[in-house]
């Protein structure tokens, strides 16, 4: 969680947005995470393809959003991208 994030600082990060409560717990991680260590990148993980919550996952400091029922190479190209600074989304959000 969290207190890992805070010890380990990685340079990449994966991040899933599961839904807490009344919202997605993993957008205010993903905001945590940017406050805490701004050079952080962010690559969101998640099941949703809603348009709203692609925005806001990217309003809150991801670089990347990939859905997760692609095949894992599709992962590993966007982990690529994110690892290097790039914006990158999951193509499929572009045609639905």
């Amino acid at each position: 969680g969290y207190r890992t994030f805070l010890r380990l600082r990685p340079p990449v990060v994966i991040c899933d947005l599961t839904f807490q409560g009344s919202g997605l717990a993993g957008l205010a991680l993903v905001r945590r995470m940017r406050a805490a260590e701004p050079a952080t990148r962010i690559l969101v993980f998640s099941m949703h393809n809603d348009p709203v919550i692609v925005s806001r996952a990217l309003e809150a400091g991801a670089l990347g959003y990939v859905l997760k029922d692609h095949a894992s190479n599709e992962l590993f190209q966007a982990f690529e991208h994110v690892r290097m600074g790039e914006v990158y989304l999951d193509r499929r959000l572009a045609t639905e």
